[in-house]
């Protein structure tokens, strides 16, 4: 399992910071073990906007951990990369739609 997490490690801050530069939507990318995290960028200060996001991002099928504008994702320790690739793809249409 070490070595398993060890591995998931950079596909989980890559994702994040792949969606960052292609969005701009988000920034202060972090992560350690399963589980990632980034900062949504709420320039008009909506309110809940990490909720809004989490909630477009179930209706595509994944589950995002919103806590304020910090948005989670915290995987099983043997999650397979396709499923980092297909979570990153929600997580950065679930974005797109509702920044």
């Amino acid at each position: 399992l070490y070595q398993s997490v060890n591995k998931m490690t950079p596909y989980l801050k890559d994702g994040l910071l792949d969606i960052a530069s292609k969005t701009n939507a988000i920034h202060n990318v972090r992560a350690i073990g399963a589980m990632a995290a980034c900062d949504l960028k709420n320039p008009t200060q909506t309110p809940r906007l990490g909720y809004q996001v989490y909630q477009e991002a179930v209706k595509r099928g994944a589950l995002l951990r919103p806590l304020g504008d910090t948005l989670y994702w915290l995987l099983p320790f043997n999650t397979k990369k396709q499923t980092i690739l297909e979570l990153k793809e929600i997580t950065q249409a679930a974005i797109e739609a509702v920044c």
